[in-house]
């Protein structure tokens, strides 16, 4: 997972999706939720989710401690 911002241009905004490198490797192509973003440059992008098959996923986490604390008082 990437995210792109790009600042000015046809294809200015911020763009967050899979990342694919052309074939000629100077250029990227993001897939978004909306639609494929074609021809971005490496300098626009900022990798937010390696693709290394670790499972990411955010959970609420309990903290056990400050509950404890917040009973004794």
């Amino acid at each position: 997972m990437v995210k792109v911002v790009m600042p000015n241009g046809k294809k200015a905004g911020i763009h967050t999706g899979r990342a694919s490198v052309r074939k000629t490797g100077s250029f990227f192509n993001v897939q978004t939720k909306d639609g494929a973003i074609r021809g971005f440059s490496h300098k626009h992008c900022t990798v937010i989710q390696l693709g290394d098959g670790y499972g990411y996923h955010l959970r609420p986490s309990s903290n056990q401690k400050g509950d404890a604390e917040q009973a004794m008082a």
